[in-house]
């Protein structure tokens, strides 16, 4: 079994966050208590991935399209 850091009270944001280490690092955040804002490019991922986390459980995470190469779609998604 996984030991979990107490992240409650904290919040991160995850870029890549629809798969891979984004992925992974979004779910270990959500189950250590912290609140996650979920950035990819691909929604419809990032929407089952929010699904999940709130499954286990974690606070409700916030999904974000967002191309991180885009500086305009980055400061948007942060405002939201």
């Amino acid at each position: 079994m996984q030991e979990y850091r107490d992240f409650r009270g904290k919040f991160g944001i995850v870029t890549g966050a629809a798969s891979g280490i984004g992925r992974e690092t979004a779910l270990y955040l959500a189950r250590a208590g912290a609140g996650v804002a979920l950035m990819d490019i691909d929604m419809k991922l990032l929407e089952a991935l929010a699904a999940e986390i709130e499954a286990i459980g974690a606070p409700r995470p916030l999904p974000q399209q967002a191309d991180v190469a885009s500086d305009a779609q980055v400061q948007s998604a942060i405002e939201k």
